[in-house]
Order: C-alpha cells, then structure tokens, then sequence
C-alpha cells in the first residue's frame, strides 16, 4: 500500500488510517502532506488505524464506541473498525470522520432527523388535551430521554428552520414591542411645553413652589403674576409645575417575557453541554459545536442594549396577542410551550430517541420516520384513535412488553 492509500496521518498522536494493512515507514507520512485531524470513510467498509508508538494509547482503548465498531486487536499496533450502518460525523479520540452512507447521504439524515423532530414536537403538544386512547405518564420527573430532546428541539428551532434565532432577533430587535406610557413629573416652570389648568392651580395652591420675584424681573410683566398680585398682593410666582410625559416603553409583558426565555435557554445550554458533552463527543462531535453557536446567538442577543430597560418577568402573559401572533415573539412562545410540555410527560417505552443519538443507526432512524409517515397517512384517514395499549407476551407467566404499542382506529 502506497502513501496515496493513506486516509490520515496525525504525527502529534503518531497514527494512521488506512483501508488495508500494509502501513509505509512513518518517514514516509511525515512529509507526505496527508490530512491530520478528519476524513471521510464509508460504511461498512473495514478501516485499520496503526499506532507508530510503542504502545496502544490508553485513551484509544477506553474509547466509548460500540462494541461491534471495534474488532480484535491485529500485530503491530493496528487495530480494525468498522461503522457499518452508520452516518454523519463520528470520532476515534480526537480524529474526527465522516460515514459516509450510500443508502442515506448526510443532508438526508439530518433531514430526516428534523422532520422526526417537527412532528414528535405535534405529537407533545397533542399530549397536552385529554384525549381518548392516548397512554402517558404525567410526571414531575423528566424522561430519561429529555436531555438530548431538549438539544433536538432547541437545535431544530434556533439554527435549522428558516425562522431561525437569527431571523428571530433580527425581527424582534427591528420592530420590538412597546407601550405608550404616561407618567407625571414635577418640571421647572421655563420647561413647560404644555400649561393644563388643573396642573397649574395645584401648583399655585402649593407654597413650596413659589418664589418671590425681586422687583424689575420680567416675569412680573406677564398675566400670571399680575394675577398673582392681586390676589395676594406679593411678588410671587411658580418654580416648578407636573407635566404629563408620553413616551414608548420597551419595558413591556412580552419583552419581559422574551428577555426570560432567552436566560433559561441559555441556562439549558450550559446544562446541555454538561450533561450531553461527556457521554456523546464521540458519536457527535458535531453537537458540541452546535451548544457553541447556540450559545453564542442568545448570548449575542442579550448583549442587545434593548434588553436594558426591560424588567423580570412576574407572570407569563399567556393570552397576548403579540406573542402568539407577531414574529420573533411567536416562534419563542412555541418553544417555550414546547420546553414546558416536555418536564411534564414521560414516554419512556413509547419513542426512544436515545438510540438515534447513540447509534446514529441508518435502520433506526427509518424506522422511526416510517412510523410517523404511517401515522400520518392513517389520521388522514379522520378516523379517530379509539384505544392504545401496549403488546403483552401471552405466556401467564410473564407480563412485559415485547414489541410495542397497538394502536387501534375505528373500523
């Protein structure tokens, strides 16, 4: 096998890659300007990595692949693994490749994934009515899989639809929403751009606004101190008089609203990379990246001077208009609903998106697309669910689920 056989050569880690065994001379790759940190392999295919060290590195033989991924140990520090059914990014150690699938390329699985997401996300919100047939668990305590539903659906709502967090902003922060406020202020009387008679008799009843004017002041010229005069017989003349102010708040319901869920998504995120990062970098290396620009859009968005003079949110303005109808707004109030749908059901035998994640599993992932797109042809049908029960094992002796759930529609 020649060097142009070589997939990747790392000297920092001192391996290769390769499709056979036959590995050149390290003197070879050093100067052979292969690829270092990635590259692309297909599934299915057997792919060898040779160790140039005296030893099998420690981190390689605790890397948390599947076991079937990786085969018995070979001579020479070589070892074989194959990702058979995979797709996507993936990773040995710090090397990261790219499966790539003849059956279902990678803008197809992510497609894919996105589409599960959307309609595991009508599925949730159709959770929240009480409806005949349906079988869940109403539950303080989130799902086991809740942690990486969250990533999916914060993914799939701020980076992969169109109406993005980027387009959220960007529609918020042009057009955001405010009140006409109207508040009273005592002003100095050479301010007044407007003179309400009730405001000024109040002011002229109130002896610490008054002054006395020393003779020849040409404010004795005017009506009001002539008026003044002849009433008490005294120079006097008002300092400061209440004034109305208008102005347009952005201190409002919906703001408040916007500025909580934009803190508690940033908090998720932070939460998300602790408890998804250690357990998952392997198999999807690219999620880390995506928490990074997640993170980095909301916390651009905050840094937003707007948000300044907007307040905490003391309750949740449900029934506003403005957020279950104006852009920006509406996409976050969805989400939001989403997120608090999603602490309240448990549906630990029904989807378990744990495996999509895990596995990255080609198979799987059309299973579970294939499942829906049934469901959807069979509601189309307007035939409704009457009953949903899970499959019992017929022995007596056992009571276990051993497929799945039975979902039966009238006729």
């Amino acid at each position: 096998m020649s060097v142009m056989d070589i997939l990747l050569y790392n000297k920092a880690l001192q391996l290769a890659i390769a499709p056979g065994v036959a590995f050149p001379d390290q003197d070879e790759l050093s100067n052979a300007g292969l690829p270092e940190d990635d590259c692309s392999i297909d599934e299915w295919r057997t792919y060898f990595v040779k160790f140039y060290s005296d030893a099998i590195p420690e981190w390689f033989e605790s890397c948390p692949l599947p076991k079937p991924l990786l085969t018995h140990p070979l001579p020479n520090s070589i070892r074989a693994f194959n990702f058979r059914n995979y797709v996507g990014l993936s990773r040995i150690g710090p090397i990261k490749l790219n499966v790539d699938n003849k059956k279902i390329g990678n803008p197809t699985y992510h497609a894919m994934l996105d589409d599960i997401a959307d309609r595991y996300a009508d599925l949730v919100f159709s959770f929240s009515d009480s409806r005949v047939g349906q079988n869940y668990a109403q539950s303080g305590d989130p799902g086991r899989n809740l942690a990486y539903v969250e990533y999916l659906f914060l993914k799939r709502f701020l980076l992969d639809q169109h109406e993005g967090l980027s387009a959220i902003s960007t529609a918020i922060a042009s057009n955001p929403h405010r009140q006409l406020r109207r508040e009273e202020e005592n002003r100095s009387i050479e301010s007044i751009r407007f003179v309400d008679p009730f405001r000024l008799m109040n002011s002229l009843t109130a002896g610490q606004n008054m002054a006395s004017l020393p003779e020849g002041h040409p404010l004795l010229e005017t009506p009001l101190s002539g008026a003044i005069r002849g009433v008490c017989s005294k120079r006097f003349f008002p300092t400061t008089m209440r004034e109305e102010q208008k102005t347009l708040s952005l201190d409002t319901q919906e703001n408040r609203f916007v500025k909580h869920l934009l803190e508690d998504i940033r908090k998720r995120l932070e939460d998300l990379k602790v408890i998804i990062l250690p357990g998952t970098p392997y198999l999807n290396p690219d999620i880390e990246e995506n928490l990074e620009k997640m993170s980095f859009q909301v916390n651009a968005f905050l840094d937003d001077p707007m948000w300044r003079e907007v307040g905490r949110m003391g309750f949740l303005p449900e029934n506003s208009q403005v957020l279950q109808r104006r852009d920006g707004y509406r996409q976050l109030f969805r989400l939001f609903s989403l997120l608090q749908l999603l602490t309240r059901y448990d549906f630990p035998d029904v989807i378990d998106f744990e495996n999509l994640l895990e596995t990255k599993d080609v198979a799987t992932l059309y299973e579970y697309w294939c499942f829906f797109l049934v469901k959807e042809v069979l509601d189309q049908r307007g035939q409704r669910i009457v009953s949903m029960q899970k499959i019992k094992n017929d022995d007596h002796r056992e009571a276990k689920l051993v497929e799945g759930c039975e979902i039966e529609y009238a006729n």
